[in-house]
């Protein structure tokens, strides 16, 4: 089957495993450059030497078809056929596969936590609803049977699946969802899946703790961010949350902080008449029902009740009652995002009295006075997984939360529904409750910004990176906006507060300890060290400032305080905030950012100064502020935050759905302090506190009484509809409407939403949680592109008075930008015209519309837009006239014009509508959108979205007092939703063969090999590796013909296919069809997630899958294979209750498929004809004629003795038909071989060898036999490989046999593969077949590895333990002491204090262990990777030289490309050496394992240094040599030496993507016979062990590793370390030792070349798909392409190259929109014919007479100014009549409301393209001529020539000096004449001979 490895190993709708390619060749940006845009240089080389090589194949004759003999001789030369086996030459293919091994995501024995689903239904899936449900018995005593129903399953599942052992129950989920969450070994999940009664067992997703402050970007300030949201409003009117609960699921809350006092709380809610909860409220029948109180029973009302504040906590993750933050390190995110969501609105001062918040903290909550559940699930146990915060959610709704908040998520573009349908049952019914769930939509901008060109290709659509849960249809997920005030801290410049981000941490230093005035210099770049060393003189002491851009923000830092600053702070330069990464930065100097906009000010008011050297800087001071202060700042324009996450999922359904601030947000810090923090995690508490003041509105109100509704739906559906539609400032050119995939249905109001006396719900089916209150269009996608779209809203009035709505809407899509010619999608959008049709209560809304109600212009008895145009085309003449005639005069100036045909559109578009008191109306909107064409076509009709608003306004009242004021946000596609990608643009075979040259994607990540990311590798029967499938396997096509892609299923096999996925997919089959459509094979393959950006640790993930194919189709020779991958997003799948997916796969269009088709090719190629000659030249050529019964790939004439290619040329030339037979010549050359091999293949890679003897009489000589080598040395369990050669060559049969005489200490296959058994010597012998009295012997000496091995290993079963193996005596090894530590990852040995330092497999921290014991001695924290998690270390190494006494234990440790600093075990730090670009060097990307050999003197300069040295092994398997050198009373870190090659295989290292840390781990042993290192390497299912011994070549010249396999530890027994290699023998002589110290010699070092020290970056593990959502932050952003240059708007005209066609193009003379207009373009009638007419209008109409073309136009949203507005194209009746040029005038007379008069003289010029014909050089006797001029294109004579006089003779020495004629009477004695004589005499002999064969060969044949 098809994949069937893939689904064994990851089954349960896992998605497939995806790998990283290893870079090995890293490109610089101009490489890039190249690679993109010659993709193909060495094949245009190779063809000019092909066509030179094919060229001589003119100097033989062709041959007619024969038959095709296997041998023959002639011309000098033996040929005979041979067996292709009996050689191991054959020509390289140049597509050999990189294609990684894969891992498994996880080992059998490896823990992980699961959801084990049971088959009963839930509480709430059996039909109980979920409000106040703890008082409902009947559904309480079905929860108690699911419980006692689940308890006798557990110990089933320990019975039949564990062996006995009790199953760890983590969670027992059985009010949403009947679910056993348990932690179980992997390979007991299928024993699990087994058991009756159990539905589905379900791999649960993690989500990381997040990090404090130093990952978040920017966030919302509480005091100020209300009157974005408009909370102030609601305060006033009483809006403060009193009696509506919150729950926060997160890391917890200062119980202790001012802001949650309870006293200050109660004093708030005293006389607000407010229920609030309390402990009685926690009875004995709500206890028993909570989650909490089976994790912790007994538990009692008083511990869980905190205060009044908190009536309730718990620590999900722990099972206890701490939800502080002060024992775990998870950070004081939690109470950050409390005090957003209902910080208090009092503070306790210390007398007991109490004082505003706003006043004193200078923050509150959104519902200051809601009560707050604290549930905890980050905690010491770690990060929240699906089943902790599901069991949250479900005490949330039974505690009757009027909200929920979730400020967690995950990087990767989450789907819309859970992948488990039980979790997605939770998810479900949630909305049968009254509980809003706000959920952070993530901080991962969009997806493209951190692609090679941070733009999307315009084909490409998915923006997507919302994760889940926030991407969940019943979630609420939330984008952020950036706060336009704040509260924080500023430094003044000039009088201005300028405020900033801070996101350090200590021991950085805060700014505000330079409290006070201080001097700055601001020098205006990117802070490049050059110019702060510029400035230095003037800088010290001083505050550096610079800008964003080009470099990291830490190496700014650095560069600035290096340069004498005493601190840095760093301008955006573009819109937002940002914060920036402090790993790297090596100071403890302040370091901050500010905003773009305060970077220009400071400039403006500072001084300019400019150096010698053009560096602008500026001088100033400013006053740093001592304590935080609020920024009152208000905004023409909102910026979206830029890290906020982007929609929309595969389901094409919206989100995120609502915005709200989350950018720059003062709010609560741990310890009673307060602090900035961004991030959509500051977003959704916002909308969570809102949710609380609107159920507090609705609960005062009785609206769900009143409507119907529950609290969540009307909460829903009034946050969203009266949530504002933000606008950008595109600055220049405008503004326009954020993206709907980015804001949702726009900012947040809460003031709009509880003072609205109306509310909307959507029709069913208008988007996927109609029913759920949403308020969303989702139109789908529009396959048949009719831009059509039709939905339905009812407008209800809670008010007791009628309400008058207009109805309007507002239509746009993506906008697009070109560079280079290549077009991309922006993140701007331009609007889009529509017709918009409003049916109100089934009335047609236009006659309701008084203003339009006489405007029947066309006399069909309606009013629609066809009056419109009627309208327009009597303003042209088009029409020459109209009904109603005097309705039409709109602004009453007593004229019809363009602008009444405007008005009218205008009004049209807007419907005004009654809703009766009480009452509702029912509104239909079908919807026309004009223009999408235009973008599809730009995007290779790939469609394009379709985003907008539909506007509901309420009239002002007489007052004018503005009423409600609603809008719907609408999404949808024009065009299928699949005609975009699902995968990387190119291929292998696209990229190799040149079909594309934009970088993919994922260049950014791969490099160079990103263009093999997607690919078919095809892999020859017995051999490991593959070639990539498609074009000439050997490179030597200057085409590609996708009719040539063969395979020969019996000798090759499909063996991976490498894929990058940019969308999600929620399904994906592999199928393979004959040409007839017949089903081979098919595979269903499951979800597939898309490559991601995973911003907290700055690298891509899941950026390359690779499916193993398994068998390939053996169908008969001729049959035509088609191989799809097909890729179906969300939105093709459906799903039955009981959540089957069903998938449409016939639905999907072309963007979902990757296809590769090939013909099955089982015949190899043919030779006959082969003939020695010479060419012209005399040198040597083979001629041949071969064929095959499809194509030729290749020819290639073999150097046998030496093993080299003499001479290859491509096979069938491009055009060549199928099965044709080709003559070939290939050249000799200068070779002097004369044992040759004949080889053709075609492109199945068949072929046929044939063995070729130049010199044959060798043949009669006697039989000889020799092998490669007379002697070998072998080590125990080694292989080798003899080869024979039979002489003479081409001698049959030149076979031999092989044998052994002594089995026991060597055997020896019958291909000559050598197995070395046991210590001894052997003779192996190879036997002519030919004569079996000749044979050759090859001496054969086994030794053995006389070490023994000591590590540390997890075995089959996972067990860990420590290890011996006596390499020369044991088969195996020998288990020694179980590790206490449980799990292995790194070791080295202490020998200071002969313990073992190991670093575990699971939280990756540093244990020292008793090697007798295997009990830990000490355990210290492992490196914070910034996640949440430790770093997992490669390997580490112990230090010899600097451990002791005296400087206690120190050790070393590599990751990455990273190797450490000198580190005690107990205080491990990410303080390491970057070798990244040093790597790079080397074809590598990092280090896998470190060892160390010891001490080693080397000089610094002239100073004696102690050096202590490791080597290091890289992943190109490289060895470096690395010291820690002694120098001036420090360490530093040098190289020592040239890099070594080793003798290792092509071994596949582990990439950052690959988490089993431990692949590799290397110990030095010194053996007499030199310096050894033994490797331990994790080959995919155990460890090889290898030994690496140091060598020289022959000279002694070159030193090397030479790598010898010595076996393995076992199957499924891996992690396997070293810690040290012990020799058991003395070996070899000692004095012909080689080692590394010798080879070193008298090392001299340059003290400047010390390795620069930086930080280690953290990078996520596999485990851990989600995070908080607190923005990360960020170097360089990502590059908005330059403006472009504004010019004046002018009309232009173009006369094509063949003169044929004159287009003129008409720009309105405006510099702003314009929104309708007048020409007429004037032409000459006799010289230009009117084509074409083309409008980029909404409406348009023109009339072309006697020479005038009459245009005019109107587009309700306004064209931008430089818009050309129509395009005129005309035919060129006689190019020949036209003199030189044809004049056209444009003449504009109305724009907008104007009557203007601008006229453009525009001229067509033609013939501008000329050349010269008739040209003719005079001689000496004859005249010449100049040439007469005409036009290139019509041929039109436009100036003649003129006659040049002949030149006459020019004689000298009796010759003429230009012509040669002999001057007359003068005799040179030139016996030129008697040559040509001669000549002519022979070629008349030749022309004889010819006659004479030609007659006696029509005699024959007569």
């Amino acid at each position: 089957m098809i994949g069937k490895t893939i689904l064994a190993r990851y089954a349960a709708g896992q998605p497939l495993p995806a790998h990283r390619m290893v870079n090995s060749n890293r490109l610089t940006p101009e490489k890039e450059s190249a690679l993109m845009k010659h993709a193909k240089p060495m094949k245009r080389a190779l063809s000019v030497l092909l066509a030179l090589v094919l060229s001589l194949s003119l100097v033989t004759p062709t041959w007619a078809a024969a038959k095709t003999p296997s041998s023959g001789t002639g011309n000098g030369l033996t040929w005979e056929k041979i067996d292709n086996r009996s050689t191991d030459l054959r020509l390289d293919k140049n597509n050999a596969e990189k294609v990684a091994q894969e891992t498994p995501e996880y080992a059998d024995t490896d823990v992980v936590r699961v959801s084990i689903v049971l088959k009963d239904a839930s509480t709430l899936a059996k039909g109980y609803s979920s409000e106040d449900i703890v008082t409902n018995s009947a559904a309480m005593k079905y929860r108690q049977k699911l419980e006692t129903k689940q308890e006798k399953m557990a110990k089933t599942i320990s019975r039949k699946a564990l062996g006995g052992e009790a199953l760890d129950v983590v969670w027992n989920l059985t009010l949403a969802a009947n679910i056993i969450s348990a932690n179980v070994e992997y390979g007991q999940i299928e024993k699990i899946e087994k058991i009756s009664g159990v539905e589905a067992v379900l791999i649960e997703t993690r989500y990381e703790p997040c990090v404090v402050k130093d990952n978040e970007t920017t966030d919302p300030n509480m005091a100020t961010s209300g009157s974005m949201i408009g909370s102030h409003v609601a305060w006033a009117d009483g809006y403060t949350g009193a009696g509506s609960k919150v729950a926060i699921i997160d890391t917890g809350a200062d119980t202790d902080h001012p802001s949650l006092d309870p006293d200050a709380f109660t004093y708030a809610v005293k006389d607000s008449g407010a229920t609030l909860m309390t402990a009685a409220d926690l009875t004995d029948t709500v206890l028993e029902q909570l989650n909490a109180s089976k994790k912790m029973p007994g538990v009692t009302a008083d511990q869980l009740y905190v205060n009044a504040k908190i009536p309730y906590g718990f620590n999900y993750v722990d099972d206890d009652l701490d939800i502080t933050h002060a024992n775990d390190k998870q950070g004081d995110h939690g109470s950050h995002v409390t005090g957003i969501a209902a910080g208090n609105r009092y503070i306790k001062n210390e007398d007991g009295s109490f004082s505003p918040a706003l006043d004193t903290a200078l923050t509150q909550g959104v519902a200051p006075d809601a009560q707050v559940f604290v549930m905890k699930v980050f905690g010491t146990n770690g990060g929240a997984r699906d089943s902790d915060y599901m069991v949250a959610i479900e005490d949330a709704i039974l505690l009757g939360a009027d909200s929920v908040n979730l400020s967690l998520g995950s990087s990767n573009p989450g789907t819309s529904r859970n992948s488990y349908a039980a979790y997605q049952a939770i998810m479900e019914n949630i909305t049968n409750s009254g509980t809003v769930v706000s959920i952070s939509a993530g901080n991962s901008g969009n997806w493209f910004e951190n692609t090679a060109n941070q733009y999307p290709y315009a084909e490409s659509n998915s923006w997507t990176t919302t994760g889940s849960p926030g991407s969940y249809t019943n979630s609420l997920g939330v984008a952020s906006v950036d706060n336009v005030g704040g509260t924080g801290d500023y430094v003044e410049v000039a009088g201005k507060k300028l405020f900033y981000t801070d996101s350090t941490s200590a021991p950085i230093q805060a700014l505000t300890t330079l409290a006070g005035e201080q001097q700055f210099v601001y020098v205006d770049t990117a802070g490049n060290a050059e110019d702060f060393a510029a400035v230095k003189d003037i800088l010290s002491g001083k505050i550096a400032i610079c800008n964003r851009g080009s470099i990291a923000f830490t190496d700014k830092g650095n560069n600035a305080i290096s340069n004498g600053a005493i601190a840095l702070i760093v301008a955006n330069n573009e819109a937002g905030t940002i914060s920036m990464a402090t790993d790297g930065y090596n100071y403890t100097a302040p370091y901050v950012s500010i905003l773009q906009a305060d970077g220009e000010y400071i400039k403006a008011s500072s001084e300019k100064h400019t150096t010698d050297s053009g560096l602008v800087y500026y001088t100033g001071t400013m006053t740093v502020g001592a304590s935080a202060a609020v920024n009152h700042a208000s905004a023409d324009y909102y910026t979206m935050s830029s890290f906020s996450s982007w929609g929309v999922p595969g389901s094409l359904e919206m989100k995120p759905e609502i915005t709200a601030p989350g950018g720059n947000i003062y709010s609560l810090k741990d310890g009673g302090t307060y602090q900035n923090m961004s991030g959509t995690s500051m977003a959704a508490p916002q909308i969570t506190g809102m949710a609380a003041l609107v159920a507090q509105y609705i609960r005062e109100n009785d609206l769900t009484e009143q409507t119907g509704l529950t609290t969540r739906q009307l909460a829903q559906s009034l946050l969203m509809s009266t949530a504002e539609p933000m606008v950008e400032d595109y600055g220049k050119d405008g503004d326009g409407y954020y993206p709907v995939l980015r804001q949702g249905a726009g900012l947040a109001n809460v003031a709009n939403a509880v003072t609205s006396g109306t509310y909307i719900l959507m029709d069913e089916g208008a988007n996927a949680g109609a029913a759920d209150g949403k308020v969303k269009v989702e139109l789908g996608d529009d396959p048949a592109r009719t831009g059509k779209y039709s939905f339905g809203f009812t407008i209800h009035n809670l008010e007791d008075k009628a309400a008058y709505f207009d109805l309007s809407a507002d239509f746009f899509t993506q906008s697009l930008m070109s560079s280079d010619g290549v077009n991309f999608e922006y993140t701007w959008t331009d609007p889009v015209a529509s017709n918009v049709k409003w049916t109100v209560d089934g009335e047609y809304a236009a006659f309701l519309n008084d203003t339009l109600k006489d405007c029947d212009f066309n006399g069909d008895g309606k009013v629609d837009a066809d009056d419109g145009q009627a309208l327009l085309d009597y303003v042209t003449g088009v029409r020459a006239d109209i009904e109603h005639k005097d309705a039409a005069d709109f602004d009453n100036d007593n004229g019809i014009d363009t602008y009444d045909a405007y008005l009218f559109f205008k009004e049209l578009g807007t419907a005004p509508v009654v809703i009766p008191a009480g009452g509702s109306l029912h509104v239909t909107a079908d919807v026309t959108l004009l223009g999408l064409d235009a973008y599809d076509k730009a995007s290779d009709n790939t469609g394009t979205y379709v985003e907008g608003y539909v506007f509901a306004n309420e009239a002002a009242t007489a007052e004018g007092e503005q009423g409600d004021s609603h809008s719907i946000p609408v999404l949808g596609y024009y065009g299928s939703w699949t005609d975009s990608s699902m995968f990387d643009i190119g291929s292998y075979i696209a990229y190799a063969n040149g079909l594309e040259n934009r970088a993919p994607y994922m260049y950014v990540y791969n490099g160079d090999n990103s263009v093999n990311n997607q690919a078919l590798t095809i892999k020859a029967v017995g051999e490991t590796k593959g070639y990539y499938f498609g074009g000439n396997p050997f490179g030597l096509d200057e085409f590609y013909d996708a009719a040539r892609d063969a395979i020969n299923p019996e000798i090759n096999s499909f063996y991976k296919m490498t894929f990058t996925a940019i969308r999600n997919a929620a399904a994906s089959r592999l199928t393979i069809t004959d040409g007839n459509g017949k089903v081979l094979s098919s595979s269903d393959l499951g979800e597939v997630s898309s490559a991601f950006y995973y911003s907290s640790g700055a690298t891509w993930t899941s950026t390359m899958y690779t499916l193993n194919m398994g068998d390939t189709p053996n169908t008969a020779d001729g049959t035509y294979l088609n191989v799809d991958l097909t890729l179906a997003p969300e939105y093709y799948v459906s799903y039955d209750k009981d959540g089957n997916a069903t998938v449409d796969w016939d639905a999907l269009s072309d963007g979902a498929t990757m296809h590769y088709g090939m013909v099955v090719d089982k015949t190899a190629p043919t030779v006959s004809n082969v003939n020695l000659g010479t060419d012209a030249k005399g040198n040597k050529v083979l001629t041949f004629t071969a064929s095959d019964d499809q194509y030729m790939s290749a020819v290639a004439l073999l150097d046998y003795d030496k093993g080299s290619v003499v001479s290859k040329a491509a096979g069938s030339p491009e055009g060549a038909a199928k099965g044709a037979s080709q003559n070939f010549t290939l050249s000799l050359g200068d070779s002097t071989a004369t044992h040759l091999l004949l080889q053709v293949y075609d492109y199945a890679d068949n072929y046929v060898t044939y063995k070729l003897n130049l010199n044959p009489d060798e043949l009669a000589g006697d039989v000889t036999v020799k092998l490669n080598t007379e002697a070998l040395t072998l080590f125990k369990g080694n292989v080798a490989k003899l080869t024979a050669s039979v002489e003479p060559f081409g001698v049959q049969p030149d076979t031999v046999t092989w044998s052994s005489d002594n089995t026991d200490v060597a055997t020896v296959s019958d291909n000559g593969l050598v197995t070395a058994v046991d210590k001894g010597t052997a003779n192996i012998t190879a036997t002519s077949a030919k004569d079996p009295s000749v044979s050759a012997t090859c001496v054969v000496t086994v030794k053995a590895v006389e070490v023994t091995l000591n590590g540390a290993l997890q075995d089959a079963k996972g067990k860990a333990e420590l290890f011996t193996w006596d390499l020369g005596n044991d088969a195996t090894w020998t288990a020694g002491p179980e590790l206490e530590a449980g799990s292995v990852s790194a070791t080295t040995l202490d020998d200071d204090n002969n313990t073992l330092l190991l670093l575990d497999g699971d939280s990756y921290n540093m244990h020292e262990v008793d090697l007798a014991t295997g009990k830990n001695l000490h355990t210290w924290n492992g490196i914070d990777g910034g996640n949440g998690s430790n770093l997992p270390l490669f390997d580490i190494a112990h230090s010899y030289l600097y451990s002791g006494e005296q400087n206690g234990s120190n050790m070393v440790w590599i990751y990455g490309y990273y190797v450490s600093t000198l580190q005690h075990p107990d205080e491990l730090s990410s303080s390491a050496y970057s070798f990244q670009q040093t790597l790079a060097t080397q074809d590598a990307n990092f280090f896998t394992a470190i060892a160390n050999m010891g001490y080693y003197d080397v000089r610094v300069g002239s100073t004696l240094c102690p050096a202590d040295v490791f080597v290091a092994l890289d992943d190109a398997g490289n060895i470096w040599t690395l010291g820690y050198v002694y120098y001036n009373n420090t360490v530093e870190l040098y190289t020592l030496d040239d890099v070594e090659k080793t003798t290792l295989p092509d071994l596949s290292y582990p990439g950052f993507d690959q988490y089993d840390s431990s692949m590799s781990s290397l110990v030095y042993a010194e053996e007499e016979s030199g310096d050894v290192l033994y490797l331990s390497y994790f080959n995919g299912e155990t460890n090889d062990i290898y030994r690496l011994a140091y060598s020289t070549d022959d000279g002694g010249d070159t030193h090397y590793w030479d790598a010898s396999l010595l076996g393995d530890v076992g199957s499924e027994v891996w992690p396997a370390t070293l810690y040290s290699a012990v020799p058991t023998t003395s070996g070899e002589a000692g004095n012909n030792a080689v080692t590394v110290k010798s080879a070193l010699g008298d090392v001299t070092l340059d003290a400047a070349s010390a390795m620069a020290e930086t930080q280690a970056k953290a990078l996520t593990p596999a485990s851990a798909t989600g995070s908080l959502n607190t923005a990360s932050g960020e170097g360089t952003g990502a590059v908005k392409p330059a403006d472009a240059e504004t010019t004046t708007p002018v009309s232009s005209i173009a006369v094509s190259e063949d003169e044929k066609t004159v287009t003129v193009t008409v720009v309105p003379k405006n510099d702003d929109i314009t929104t309708n207009g007048l020409f007429t373009v004037d032409y000459d009638a006799s010289v230009l014919t009117l084509a074409d007419v083309t409008f980029a209008s909404q409406y348009s109409s023109h009339k072309d007479a006697d020479g005038k073309v009459t245009l005019g136009y109107v587009d309700v949203d306004g064209l931008k100014a430089g818009t050309a507005v129509a395009t005129l194209t005309f035919t060129v009746s006689d190019p020949t009549a036209v003199d030189a040029s044809t004049a056209v005038t444009v003449h504009q007379t109305e724009i907008n409301d104007q009557t203007v008069d601008v006229t453009e003289a525009l001229t067509a010029d033609l013939h501008q393209d000329t050349k010269v014909v008739n040209a003719k050089p005079a001689t000496c006797t004859e005249d010449g001529y100049t040439g007469d001029t005409v036009c290139a294109a019509c041929g039109k004579v436009l100036a003649k020539g003129e006659v040049i006089k002949a030149l006459g003779h020019d004689y000298k020495d009796g010759a003429c000096t230009r012509c040669g004629d002999k001057q007359p009477g003068v005799n040179t004695g030139d016996n030129s004449t008697m040559t040509m004589w001669t000549m002519s005499a022979v070629m008349a002999l030749a022309g004889a001979a010819v006659l004479v064969l030609r007659s006696r060969k029509e005699k024959y044949e007569g």
